[in-house]
């Protein structure tokens, strides 16, 4: 890799090697920008065309990439090109704030921020201190009223930002530079947060919106007048927990996280304890103490040889059927594992 690709020309201006006339250059005098020493200019040599001490000697490779970053970085501020930086930031649901069944942690989605500093900043100021840090670059915004805490763009070759320059909570954006042509492209591409460029103290904001992508399963359960159940699940978006079956007596909503079906507990054994709980009586042979299911997965009734009662009886028989008995131990051992659900009963007219 050939280095000193660029150096101050007579006037104290940047020029590359590229700008510099072969025709011409043989005479003039040319300085590094690390060092400050007399350089000439190489061109149709068997090497690729730079600059070069006159005089070898000490200069800092660091030194000359970090002064190539801030310029480059200040040239393209006052340009007419954006400079887009892209950070982690999230969505909210729009019914967060009304959803009686909103968590700040699942009704949001993440996404990628793009914005043009330029929009907020006006100024890029180099090696200018605030609240007692020193920036390689500091962009500012002219326009106090708006409130916009500057911005700290640092140029790392080796040395990163100290720690407490991390937690003093300014706003920072370290681009990691290690040889010349890294530089001229880290300069002019879009700053994503990834390992060579870290964002420090930028807070992911919250937008909210209508987004159908942010959205999970509830779980419903429905007590009508007749003592038949319903369950069903829906996408939260599209419940409206103000409304609610005319016919029904009890009906309420759960959420659980581990989504589609619940681990130990199905919907209607959650429903029907919380309608028990709430003073209604449910009667289904599912939850009768005398009902079982056979090796074949067949329900079976083991009061239909002693009292006639139907070997393989419909569910709702129940409602009729004088043998009846709740099981109210395999209920009660089904409680436990109504902590893991969410739960919103609805108003029933």
């Amino acid at each position: 890799m050939i280095t000193y690709q660029n150096a101050y020309d007579e006037n104290g201006n940047i020029v590359n090697i590229k700008d510099v006339d072969p025709k011409t250059h043989k005479g003039r005098i040319f300085r590094c920008i690390s060092c400050g020493k007399e350089m000439r200019a190489r061109i149709g040599e068997e090497k690729a065309a730079h600059f070069a001490h006159i005089h070898k000697g000490d200069c800092s490779l660091e030194s000359y990439l970090h002064k190539m970053g801030k310029y480059l970085f200040k040239k393209r501020f006052y340009s007419d090109e954006p400079i887009y930086i892209e950070y982690p930031a999230f969505q909210l649901c729009d019914r967060i704030d009304t959803c009686p069944m909103a968590d700040k942690n699942r009704c949001k989605k993440d996404v990628i921020e793009r914005k043009d500093l330029k929009e907020w900043y006006d100024t890029c100021t180099e090696e200018k201190e605030f609240n007692g840090f020193r920036a390689d670059l500091l962009l500012e915004c002219s326009n106090k009223t708006k409130n916009i805490p500057p911005l700290f763009i640092e140029i790392v070759y080796k040395h990163k930002s100290t720690q407490q320059k991390i937690e003093s909570k300014n706003k920072i954006i370290e681009i990691d530079v290690w040889d010349e042509k890294q530089v001229e492209r880290a300069m002019k591409a879009t700053l994503r947060v990834c390992e060579e460029c870290r964002y420090y103290n930028f807070e992911a904001k919250a937008t909210k919106q209508r987004d159908e992508t942010i959205a999970f399963w509830l779980y419903h359960y429905i007590l009508y007048n007749s003592g038949k159940t319903f369950t069903d699940h829906l996408v939260c978006r599209n419940v409206n927990f103000s409304e609610t079956k005319p016919t029904a007596e009890f009906e309420c909503i759960f959420y659980n996280a581990r989504r589609e079906e619940f681990s130990h507990i199905s919907t209607f054994e959650a429903g029907t304890i919380k309608a028990i709980d709430a003073g209604f009586e449910v009667r289904n042979c599912d939850l009768c103490k005398y009902s079982r299911t056979d090796m074949y997965g067949e329900f079976r009734c083991n009061m239909h040889k002693r009292y006639g009662t139907p070997e393989s009886p419909q569910k709702y028989e129940a409602l009729t059927c004088n043998f009846y008995r709740i099981n109210k131990d395999y209920l009660d051992s089904l409680r436990q594992y109504l902590d893991e659900l969410q739960y919103k009963r609805l108003p029933v007219k």
